[in-house]
């Protein structure tokens, strides 16, 4: 056995065997060894002694399965925390758990695996990328268009498809000239040619067809991305310049005598229509855009007209500033509520540990002000939105900073732990009563509520104390509930007046029952 142990020891792959109910480590390999950052003195314990944070991430259960049904166990890329003294460790393996037999019986567990966590954060860096890249894109004010080498194209974002309304599939390839103007199409046509023939930029200003059936004006520019002299992609951009040509024909008018009567007329009935048209649309999410330009109108009026302005008419100003805040403050607000009620179609592993390291970076002048203290415990990795995942936790630690007391400095803790739903029998649906769930306990020393509330807070524009008192729309706690809700968990809140609250979140775990919700590899 001890000549078997040495070939282990040497073997590119980590090996280790417990043994009992108890599951005594009796050996692990040297890369076993490397990757626990322990010595073979750990040999003789349970391994859930040595280790108890994977008795919480669900490895005894799967264990005990194993052991207890003879029925091998693997999984692929399989997310596995360590925690260190002053950090979380976060690996992913390729593994599979054998029963080991003696005299017909099986009084262990063989454990063999391949270590690719390299491989996976590769893979999710690279998504990642990808996927902020598309965020920023389709966030930009501008319509933003990317191309292959032949200059066939291949991404759009949404505010060309907006604009134009034709789908990503009348778009792609040479499909985007269908938009043009006839009067236009030739030599748009003729420009991008040359353009590709000799990799030079592409611009030009050209009449688009809109959803409508009306036409813009779009000014388009195309740049060449060259590597190693190799023409790989074209990257491009499209600016609404409607606006400006209509002024430079209204000065052509003027210049050359002719009248402006009938082109007024038409011009002031499409401003209404526009008009209607805008207002129907700024009742969603554009309405931070007129917000924002009347903020910056607003900021050079003042600037331009300091020095003429008395004490009273700065403030007038000031309270125009306040009132634009709010405003914008609330639409966001609503708008993240609104994001949050759809729930989310797309979900990936998201380790909760690196969000609350971005919400505290977020937060970190406000903590700073208020010298509050916040203690994360390991948080586990739950498959997610890990945009309403950043939501859920900047809401509920900046709920906490809020309403904390004005003599003392805030003191927010973070844990988890993993429970059935029937441990909260008060809070979770029947169905969900062999469910595995994170229970996620955010603790604050703020000045609490009543517990007659409890459920009140969760509800949109609920304020239980006056504006002047503590700022804020209200919206915050809904939306917690709602991105909560969306990922089929469960929320509530424990509190008294004076003497803090406690918000209780349940997550479903990706392991049930002792079978993880990955891909399941094949046994061996």
């Amino acid at each position: 056995m001890e000549s078997i142990y040495k070939i282990f020891d040497q073997a590119p792959v980590v090996i280790g065997f417990v043994r009992g109910e108890e599951y005594v480590l009796e050996f692990a390999n040297e890369a076993l060894l490397k990757v626990w950052k322990v010595d073979a003195t750990v040999f003789g314990k349970s391994l859930f002694t040595v280790f108890p944070e994977l008795e919480r991430q669900g490895f005894r259960h799967l264990l005990d399965n194993v052991r207890r049904t003879g029925t091998p166990f693997s999984a692929s890329e399989y997310p596995i925390q360590f925690e260190r003294r002053d950090a979380v460790d976060t690996y992913y393996f390729d593994f599979i758990y054998q029963p080991f037999y003696e005299a017909g019986e099986i009084t262990g567990v063989i454990a063999v695996g391949y270590d690719v966590t390299e491989k996976v954060v590769a893979k999710q860096s690279a998504q990642r990328g990808e996927k902020r890249w598309k965020e920023l894109a389709n966030s930009m004010p501008v319509i933003v268009w990317t191309a292959d080498a032949q200059g066939l194209i291949d991404f759009c974002n949404e505010l060309w498809y907006r604009t134009t309304g034709l789908t990503p599939e009348e778009t792609h390839g040479f499909g985007w000239t269908s938009a043009l103007h006839p009067d236009d199409l030739d030599r748009c046509v003729d420009a991008w040619h040359h353009a590709l023939a000799r990799h030079t930029t592409y611009a030009m200003e050209a009449r688009y067809r809109t959803k409508e059936g009306d036409y813009k004006w779009i000014l388009t520019r195309g740049v060449p991305v060259i590597e190693n002299g190799n023409l790989i992609s074209w990257y491009g951009t499209g600016t609404d310049i409607t606006d400006q040509k209509d002024t430079e024909q209204r000065l052509d008018a003027l210049v050359t005598g002719r009248t402006l009567k009938l082109e007024k007329t038409l011009e002031e009935l499409q401003y209404s229509n526009a008009n209607l048209e805008q207002f129907a649309y700024a009742a969603s999410h554009d309405l931070r855009e007129p917000l924002r330009k009347s903020q910056f109108y607003l900021d050079r009026l003042k600037e331009g007209m300091r020095s003429q302005l008395n004490e009273i008419q700065l403030q007038l100003f000031e309270r125009l500033e306040n009132a634009q805040r709010r405003m914008q403050n609330l639409i966001e607000d609503l708008l993240d509520y609104s994001q949050a009620a759809k729930g989310t179609s797309q979900k990936e592993q998201v380790d909760l540990n690196t969000v609350l390291q971005t919400v505290l970076e977020d937060l970190e002048l406000e903590i700073e002000t208020r010298s509050a203290t916040i203690d994360i415990h390991a948080l586990p990795i739950v498959l997610a939105s890990k945009r309403q995942m950043h939501q859920l936790f900047q809401n509920l630690i900046g709920n906490s900073l809020k309403y904390s007391k004005k003599t003392v400095a805030p003191s927010i803790s973070l844990m988890s732990t993993l429970a059935t739903g029937g441990e909260f029998q008060g809070y979770c649906a029947a169905s969900d009563y062999e469910k595995v769930f994170h229970h996620i306990k955010v603790t604050d020393n703020g000045i609490g509520f009543d517990q007659k509330d409890a459920d009140r807070i969760f509800m949109v524009f609920t304020r239980l104390h006056s504006s002047e008192q503590y700022r804020g729309s209200g919206i915050g706690l809904s939306i917690v509930r709602k991105v909560v809700e969306s990922h089929d968990g469960y929320i509530w809140s424990e509190s008294e007046l004076g003497q803090g609250a406690v918000f209780h979140i349940l997550l479903p775990s990706m392991a049930q029952d002792g079978v993880p919700r990955l891909k399941i590899l094949p046994g061996i």
